[in-house]
């Protein structure tokens, strides 16, 4: 029997010896799809109310997506005894969510993700986050021309330590808050591809990524980003940052922005001409390293919370520089 023809949303096929001893299906269409396995040990159930059946590391679950599915939010989330999901066929073209999808599947090594269509998804948020044990991940083949949110995407992936996205098309996405927070394994990211045009929030972008030690961000064009605050707070293998291309002119919230970068040594703000307030709160609190800092376009009347951000422990250089530039300001 072909379910993918039969029926209309999903069928979930638990095997022993390639025999279907359980079977769930979804037939409400008037409801997002979302269901759970719930785990315990080697046993499995496919809701709170099903008996727990006995499996073996052989055996499998196979997963048949009929033609009128269009999400797989939370599709695998909490599988905590998982440590590897092959997708061997995955031909769905109408997919358009695949949000929490392997969401705190905290056991999971690896994910061959070679034969996923992802030319309609919109929605990424949260899709790796939680990830603990996930070292290395492929996402050469993904199509994310239409997504517009990738916040959280890869959050709290603390095992990470490589991720090729060199194709991701980010033209459409808004939302990239907190995409590799607290990536705390990832030395590397190549991201220079990025096209942010459209980005309005990017707080938290690499927060506590400890290990990364260099990143390339003087394409980005942030010309209607708002959010900023905590975007590198906690990186503190970072020893240098350029900035000389950010457009600030729609930013409201840079607060705690290199908070905690305790190795960075040179900042360039140069380009920093705030149209507007902006709330800087502890914005350089921490960064013990700084010695050379570019922002000679500050104005003390267009931030808030200058306070802040020359009473901080850096270097003697820079707390000269600052206090110039508030010196300065307040003859005018």
């Amino acid at each position: 029997m072909n379910y993918s023809d039969s029926l209309r949303d999903i069928v979930i096929l638990i095997e022993k010896n390639n025999k279907p001893i359980l079977t769930f299906i979804n037939f409400d269409k008037n409801k997002e799809f979302c269901f759970k396995l719930f785990i315990n040990n080697e046993n499995i159930a496919l809701n709170s109310n099903t008996d727990y059946i006995k499996l073996k590391k052989t055996e499998k679950i196979r997963i048949i997506i009929g033609k009128n599915i269009n999400s797989l939010k939370y599709l695998f989330r909490n599988l905590i005894y998982f440590n590897y999901i092959n997708f061997i066929e995955f031909s769905k073209k109408c997919i358009f969510d695949m949000s929490f999808m392997f969401c705190d599947c905290s056991s999971l090594e690896f994910i061959n993700l070679e034969n996923i269509i992802t030319n309609n998804v919109k929605n990424m948020e949260y899709m790796f986050s939680g990830c603990t044990s996930l070292k290395e991940i492929n996402l050469s083949n993904f199509n994310t021309n239409k997504v517009n949110n990738m916040s959280h995407m890869f959050y709290k992936c603390i095992s990470l330590q490589k991720i090729n996205i060199s194709n991701f098309n980010t033209e459409n996405v808004k939302y990239m808050n907190n995409m590799f927070s607290e990536c705390s394994a990832l030395k590397q990211i190549n991201i220079s591809n990025f096209n942010i045009d459209k980005a309005e929030n990017m707080s938290g972008m690499f927060s506590k990524c400890s290990s990364l030690k260099e990143i390339n961000i003087s394409n980005f064009r942030t010309n209607n980003v708002q959010y900023m605050n905590k975007m590198f707070f906690g990186c503190s293998s970072l020893e240098e940052v350029n900035l000389s291309n950010f457009n600030f002119d729609k930013v409201i919230d840079m607060k705690f922005m290199f908070s905690g970068c305790s190795s960075i040594k040179k900042i360039n703000l140069s380009n920093f001409k705030p149209k507007k307030r902006i709330n800087i709160y502890q914005i350089f609190y921490g960064c013990s390293s700084l010695t050379e800092l570019s922002l000679s376009n500050v104005y003390v009347n267009d931030i808030i919370f200058i306070h802040n951000l020359i009473s901080i422990s850096i270097s003697e250089n820079i707390l000269n520089e600052l206090n110039k530039i508030v010196e300065n300001n307040d003859k005018k």
